[in-house]
């Protein structure tokens, strides 16, 4: 059939008309209709391709947070570029900063070419104790978070000689250079 064969074809189908007035049977009593339980609806279950492992569904990532990254950098989708060959949609990243001031967790929306969605599920800013940046000690030494590897580390000012690392609070690096100056 032409084009326009088929229009004149569908002018001529007229739609199926409903009837509007229906006859119903006579209404039965009230007591009849108080005593006819209402059928429950059955509960909908899950069946076995849809219920698997979450691995097999999804990757769960772990990121050492650069110090002084804000929690908007994170949800920035070019902030991922350089790791999206790595991601896919639904793995979860969990980010620690590296002074351990935050705790954030993460969703893949989307992931393509040079660019990763994500959606914030999770975000904690701890007490300012447990991160931190420079400290001075003294006039002679500081205390400092030097990320994940090093943790806090004990510096020397006058020659930047690290002295000491791997503390895990600052308060530990702190009674580390206190017995080590001898008070």
């Amino acid at each position: 059939m032409k084009g326009t064969e088929m229009a004149q074809a569908k002018k001529q189908q007229k739609p199926i008309e409903t009837e509007t007035e229906t006859t119903a049977a006579p209404e039965a009593p009230a007591e009849t209709k108080a005593k006819t339980p209402s059928k429950p609806r059955a509960a909908r279950k899950v069946i076995s391709p849809r219920f698997k492992l979450a691995e097999f569904k999804r990757q769960v990532f772990s990121v050492d947070v650069e110090r002084g990254t804000d929690i908007t950098d994170l949800l920035s989708p070019e902030y991922w570029a350089g790791v999206t060959d790595q991601v896919r949609t639904k793995s979860r990243i969990e980010c620690h900063w590296e002074d351990n001031s935050e705790f954030a967790e993460l969703v893949v929306l989307s992931a393509g070419k040079n660019f990763c969605e994500v959606g914030l599920l999770f975000h904690k800013r701890f007490n300012e104790k447990t991160g931190g940046g420079d400290t001075e000690a003294d006039n002679n030494h500081s205390v400092a978070h030097q990320g994940n590897f090093d943790k806090w580390c004990v510096t020397r000012l006058s020659d930047k000689l690290r002295l000491q690392k791997g503390f895990d609070t600052e308060l530990q690096a702190r009674k580390w250079l206190i017995e080590y100056l001898g008070g």
